[in-house]
């Protein structure tokens, strides 16, 4: 038969084929065309051509013959037992001759490819490339047959797509099957049923094809659902990302293979995935707005998704596009700092992290993109660079009035947009160690911004010191560029250019052509005219001085020999050379000595940087006492019988009538005193170790003589009177005039003088009587010349008893000498020798208060700074120096307490410096972390060093031990005799402990034990101080902000405003009790107590509005999920958020209440009310939203949040506004009365917050705000949510009703008593005119003046007065 069938297609007799098949049986056709197929016969194609043409008639068995031979021949495609190219041509065929077959076949063959999907026989292969011709002729049909009836040809399309995507899709199969989908027409509700089921296999698809699978997606997303199909793609590899976090990037451990997932890739894979999509958005921009949509809506859910590795790849792949750049990275810049403000949300409330618990942080999200990027995303790796300048140039440090503050702080202690400027800065560090190919680029911004003259560089100097610290053999690949910021060393700011030079000091021991180049640079510098470029160069050289090492000493006849640097060219390239060092050295001491006529800052400079040299670089010694000896001589009077010791003139230079420091006197002396006593110390170790030195004569010589002149120098100085340095008693020291600028510097100096020699003496005299004598002696020089320059100061400043405007100058003391004495003094640590004069140090109380003085002012300068002027030892022995100073303090203060109750003014000035100096010590401990807490605490208790590592148990337990401690110091001063109490000690425990219990956990028992002591003391003790009241309730408050009990004791207070401040009724007497104790009005201001309760409030305001906005988008982008267990989850979030407004809300209704009558109170109460309806109108659109997209409903506890603000809040808060309005009216009134010079500036604040604030106006536009869209919440629930709120659009909460009636009724009744005496016809014109004056009244009424209310709210009887329980 298959013979006569050929034949009969090769004639072309098609009437003839159509006989032959109708005569025929399908089975025995279809057999014959498969057999032909299968043999890969020529003639096949023909046949199936000619035997399709005789089956297109409408009769039932051609229609069924043409079904039969369709699907046989596809299910001989399906088992690919063809050839391809065979294959290929029977497809061709076969799509052509689809478009002549009846509908009724078409909708046969739809259903054979449904049951194929059903039964697993669909394969990937070329078959299925029928599926989307079909189906496209189906929905051009306007009828086919299904069964016995017709039914419209896209309905049935829909229902043959809605079967496939029903049945289940093998993986092998879902690739192909989304290819299939591209060609089909589908309407928008088919293609999100076909996108969604491809998103749910997604997981089960292998991972190397899962791009394939993606770009199948989004040629699925050309036709719409743009969002849908890149927020799943977003959350499957954002899902993979949280998977295998904690695997870390360990790509061959065990874990993983265990896993079967292999993290590199997993990350190969994310990176084409990106590459796709970026590809597609540069064909369509709307896919790419899309995706930054879509990446908003999820930063309000949750930002740090956002911040995911794969989500911030793409998003920094899409920047690279010049139409998305900078809207990519200004999005990005303001997820970070939003990241950072949740974070600092969550630490700081127990109740916000309850609500949203505490995720990945920001910082290890972005550091983990960099380490993804190493795996092949090339398309990601400049964005990261650009972002990370994009964060320090936006988010550094900026000049506050064209000064930098100091930002030398801790991690814990940076604020969001500090921590996103340093996260800009590990971004491009770890980028920098990560992509070698992207070193230059960031070298060349990096420096770049350095030599930038106007801009801050502290952020970029930092990056690049961790650059030169992590990595310097990366950093020397590009000694080029280096020497180019060489060269622009002398342009930069000094301290700048100080920070530029200790970052690259490592560089230069590695480099000799690196110190060529600074040196060669560092001269030019040093002679050039500009003064900043000559500290550049004094700076430099002494940092060089510093870092490169002698071996072995130095003649001092070495240092008036000239030494160029061609002299040491052949020496300075070898790896170390100790005599090129030697020549160096020698060199640059020498042209210090040169420096040493210039500008005094530049000597400043030299004499500051001079002693920490000889502390570095012991081998120098000779050379710098020479030097500071040789100096000291021009200013040193060797005659001892003229005084005075030292020439004051030639350190003053006068240009005109301006008068100017030429030599900073006092610190040249303190410099060589201090060298002078390290020399010391160095010859007494070289003694001990018994090392010979040739040139140890000549060095003694020069030590013997600057020893011998400080010496003279004090006994001299001792002698000497103020008179004897031009400085009299009756001079003019203010600063208006030449000569008195000229006496303050003379003055400066001198007191500088005093105490460096206070200390060389103290140091040098071994505690000897003598010593301790001239010690006092100097001390008494010192009291004297500065009372009279205080005290001259402060008349030259004004008569209006205006303070001085003289500046205290920073004590020259040494802080280690500071220790020095008050370990001798607290400690009375006696040497052992029979006769010292301790005692005399002991006895004077005064040189005790003025050595705490210097101790506070040094160890102010090491909390806020980090550093302290003039020391020259690292940090870690700063802050052991400091421990030890606060475990004297301590020890004093608590010998002081032990003596017992004391009057005595001194004494508590004397406790109170202590203290002082105790706090600085603990708050700087407490900036550099819980382990310098530690070690401080151990100081307290006299362990120089922690034995053994501490489990976090441990360190918990030693820290509240030791706030327990201070806790009974304050109980102890508030249990003493009023008269003998120090309330500032007070003041000062509770910063203490203040600075302590933040490093404790706040969910451990010591942190509540310690909330619960505060509560104590503020309910039982009432401290009669305002500062230390405010402070103890601020910091309740800050506590119980992690703890649950913040809106109760906010509520307390509010209770006790009330009650101290009375009810704005005057009719209503309210009771006096209070919750706590410092809360009376006799003891603490309510105004002050009020501001700080309002300030609270709005911060715990802005918790519940954020959480809120987190709460409403998670609820929006989960509105498909209906499980019981969202569910759940939703209705524990409304009905948390539901009580905190509650309670705050009760609170705001005793505010409300409260009669308060100070102008910044009223400003910020009414500030404060008006967010408290904002964020009740934000939770209202939240209810409202909910509905508009069916994702969930309002519960009981908002019905009853609104019915408390319906009947309680907003009625009360239209009284205070009228109490309010009131209250400027009788102001304005008392002003007209007594005119406006007369008038208060109380009433004058009133006034302007009333009229230049328009709180007012502002207040009522957010009430009516709420009423609308909860009467909109209504219409959607169902439930009458407004009707118990008053209808305020009349706006008659101006007006008393109830007054207005009295009167009237009060009015008419006097009428009448008028009336019995007169006639009818004047009665009639009496009544007549009665109401005419009622109408004129009400006309009146509208047109009355604010300042005339007060008389219409004051009742014309007296009412019994109410009192109101709190």
């Amino acid at each position: 038969m298959e013979r006569d069938l050929l034949s009969i297609c090769k004639a072309g007799k098609l009437d003839e084929l159509k006989v032959v098949l109708d005569s025929k049986e399908n089975n025995e056709i279809i057999k014959n065309v498969n057999y032909s197929i299968s043999k890969g016969r020529a003639e096949s194609i023909n046949l199936i051509n000619f035997v399709l043409d005789a089956s297109n008639d409408p009769s039932d068995k051609s229609i069924q013959r043409c079904t039969d031979i369709i699907i046989g021949i596809i299910k001989i495609l399906q088992k690919n037992e063809i050839n391809s190219a065979n294959a290929l041509e029977i497809i061709r065929l076969l799509l052509t001759k689809l478009k002549d077959v009846q509908p009724k076949c078409l909708g046969q063959l739809a259903t054979f490819y449904v049951e194929s999907v059903k039964n697993g026989s669909i394969t990937g292969c070329r078959s299925g490339e029928l599926l989307p011709q079909i189906l496209s002729l189906i929905d051009s049909i306007d009828v086919i047959p299904k069964g016995d009836s017709l039914i419209i040809g896209s309905e049935y399309k829909s229902q043959v797509i809605n079967s496939i995507c029903s049945n289940r899709w093998p993986p092998s199969i879902i690739i192909h099957m989304a290819h299939l989908f591209c060609d089909i027409p589908l309407t928008l509700e088919e293609l999100k049923f076909v996108i969604e089921k491809v998103l749910r296999l997604f997981p089960e698809i292998e991972l190397a094809d899962q791009p394939a699978a993606v770009f199948q997606l989004l040629l699925l997303s050309a036709k719409g659902h743009k969002k849908l199909v890149l927020k799943g793609i977003c959350q499957h590899y954002t899902a993979q990302d949280d998977i295998n976090r904690p695997h870390g990037v360990m790509i061959d451990s065990e874990d993983l293979i265990s896993n079967k997932t292999c993290l590199k890739t997993l990350r190969q894979i994310e990176g084409t995935v990106v590459l796709h999509i970026m590809q597609a958005i540069e064909q369509d921009q709307k896919l790419g707005s899309t995706l930054i949509d879509n990446m908003k809506v999820l930063r309000q859910s949750n930002a740090s998704k956002v911040l995911s590795p794969f989500n911030l790849a793409l998003l920094l792949s899409i920047s690279e596009l010049h139409y998305f750049e900078e809207q990519v990275y200004e999005f990005i810049k303001s997820t970070v700092l939003k990241c950072f403000q949740d974070e600092e949300r969550q630490r700081q409330s127990l109740w916000v992290r309850e609500c949203f618990p505490a995720g990945t942080k920001t910082l290890d999200l972005v550091l983990e993109t960099v380490e993804h990027s190493s795996c092949d995303w090339d398309q990601v790796t400049q964005g990261l660079v650009k972002l990370g300048f994009k964060l320090i140039d936006s988010f550094g440090p900026k000049p506050v009035f064209g000064v930098l503050p100091d930002n030398d702080l801790k991690q814990d202690s940076l604020s969001p947009s500090q921590q996103a400027c340093q996260l800009g800065q590990r971004l491009l560090l770890k980028t920098f160690k990560v992509h070698h190919v992207f070193r230059d680029d960031i070298l060349n911004t990096l420096f770049g911004e350095l030599m930038k003259p106007t801009s801050p560089v502290t952020q970029y100097l930092e990056l690049l010191s961790d650059i030169v610290t992590s990595s310097p053999q990366l950093l020397l690949e590009s000694t080029n560029k280096v020497c180019i910021l060489f060269e622009k060393l002398d342009t930069m700011n000094p301290k700048s250019a100080e920070r530029l030079l200790s970052a690259l000091q490592p560089l230069l021991k590695l480099s000799p052509f690196l110190k060529d180049t600074l040196i060669l640079n560092l001269r030019k510098a040093m002679f050039s005219r500009p003064l900043d470029s000559r500290k550049i160069g004094a700076l430099g050289f002494l940092m060089i001085l510093k870092h490169f090492r002698v071996v072995g000493a130095l003649p001092s006849s070495q240092i008036s020999q000239p030494i160029s640097l061609s002299q040491i060219q052949a020496d300075v390239h070898s790896s170390y050379s100790p005599a090129s060092n030697e020549a160096l050295c020698l060199e640059i001491i020498g042209n210090l000595s040169r420096c040493l006529t210039q500008h005094a800052d530049v000597r400043l400079n030299i004499y500051q940087g001079l002693c920490e040299v000889l502390h570095r670089n012991s081998e120098l010694m000779n050379p710098v006492l020479d030097l500071l000896f040789f100096q000291l001589k021009k200013y040193y009077e060797f005659n001892e019988d003229v005084k005075p010791p030292l020439r004051l003139e030639p350190c003053i230079i006068t240009h005109g009538d301006k008068v100017y420091l030429a030599e900073p006197l006092a610190h040249l002396v303190g410099c060589a005193q201090q060298c002078l006593r390290k020399s010391q110390d160095i010859q007494s170790q070289k003694k001990s170790t018994e090392t010979e030195d040739d040139d140890q004569d000549g060095c003694e010589e020069t030590f013997q003589k600057l020893q011998n002149l400080l010496v003279t120098l004090t006994k001299r100085v001792i002698e000497a009177e103020m008179e004897d340095f031009e400085l009299d008693k009756s001079a003019d020291f203010s600063l208006a005039t030449g000569v008195g600028v000229k006496n303050n510097i003379n003055a400066i100096l001198l007191l500088g003088l005093y105490e460096v020699l206070m200390e060389f003496t103290f140091e040098m005299g071994k505690y000897s009587i003598e010593s301790c004598k001239e010690v006092l002696q100097l001390f008494t020089k010192h009291v004297q010349l500065s009372t009279v320059v205080k005290e001259k100061s402060a008349a030259s400043s004004g008569k209006k008893n205006k303070t001085s405007t003289t500046k205290t100058p920073n004590s020259l003391i040494a802080l280690k000498a500071v220790e020095k004495f008050l370990t001798v003094i607290i400690c009375d640590e006696r040497p052992e020798l029979e006769e010292n004069g301790i005692d005399q140090l002991i006895q004077n109380k005064d040189f005790l208060t003025y050595i705490l003085s210097i101790a506070v002012q040094k160890l102010g300068q090491v909390a806020s700074k980090g550093t302290c002027e003039g020391e020259t030892q690292s940090k870690e022995k700063l802050l052991k120096v400091c421990f030890n100073i606060g475990r004297l303090l301590y020890i004093s203060y608590i010998d002081n307490q032990q003596k017992g109750d004391s009057t005595d003014q001194k004494d508590r000035k004397l406790n109170s410096q202590i203290l002082e100096g105790l706090n600085l010590v603990i708050e700087m401990a407490c900036k550099n972390g819980q382990n310098a807490v530690l070690q401080c605490l151990s100081s307290l208790e006299k362990e120089t060093e922690m034995k053994e590592r501490l489990r976090t148990s441990q360190k918990n337990e030693k820290i509240h031990n030791h706030i327990k401690k201070f806790q009974r110091l304050v109980v102890t001063i508030l249990n003493e005799n009023k008269d003998s109490q120090n309330l500032k000690e007070v003041f000062t425990l509770f910063s203490i402990i203040a600075h302590l219990v933040h490093h404790l956990p706040s969910h451990g028992e010591e942190y509540q034990q310690t909330f619960n002591w505060l509560q104590k003391v503020a309910t039982e003790h009432p401290i009669d101080d305002a500062a230390t009241c405010r402070h103890l309730i601020s910091l309740m408050l800050q506590l119980s902000k992690q703890t649950k009990s913040l809106p109760q004791i906010l509520l307390s207070l509010c209770q006790d405003i009330h009650s101290q401040l009375g009810d704005i009724d005057q009719d209503c007497e309210v009771e006096q009790n209070t919750h706590f104790a410092v809360t009376k009005a006799n003891i603490c201001p309510i105004s002050g107590i009020l501001t700080l309760t309002l300030t609270y409030l709005e911060a715990d305001l802005d918790d519940i509005d954020s959480v809120i906005k987190c709460h409403k988008a998670n609820m929006l982008a989960a509105n498909t999920c209906v499980e019981e267990e969202t569910a759940t989850q939703v209705e524990t979030m409304d009905r948390s958020i539901c009580i905190r407004l509650g309670l705050l809300i009760n609170s705001f209704i005793e505010l409300t209440h409260s009669a308060v009558t100070t102008s910044p109170c009223i400003h910020a109460m009414l500030k404060t009310v008006t967010k408290l309806f904002n964020v009740l109108t934000s939770l209202t659109k939240h209810y409202i939203s909910l509905y508009t997209n069916k994702a969930g409903h309002l519960g009981s506890r908002f019905e009853k949040l609104v019915r408390l603000v319906s009947q309680q809040l907003t009625p009360q808060t239209y009284n205070m506004i009228i109490y309010v309005q009131l209250l400027e009216s009788d102001v304005s009134e008392e002003s007209e009365k007594k005119g406006k010079k007369k008038n208060t500036a109380h009433q004058k604040g009133i006034i302007k917050a009333m009229k230049q604030g328009k709180m007012v106006p502002s207040l009522i536009c957010t009430i009516e705000l709420l009423e609308k869209f909860l009467i909109q919440l209504s219409k959607k629930s169902k439930v009458n949510l407004a009707e118990n709120f008053k209808r305020s659009t009349s706006r008659d909460f101006r007006i008393n009703t109830e007054t207005v009636h009295t009167a009237v009724e009060q009015g008419i009744s006097d009428d009448s008593e008028t009336e019995e005496n007169n006639s009818k016809e004047p009665e009639e014109n009496e009544v007549q005119e009665s109401n005419d004056d009622e109408d004129d009244d009400d006309d009146e009424e509208n047109k009355r003046p604010v300042e005339e209310e007060k008389s219409e709210h004051q009742p014309p009887q007296k009412k019994k007065k109410t009192t109101r329980n709190i």
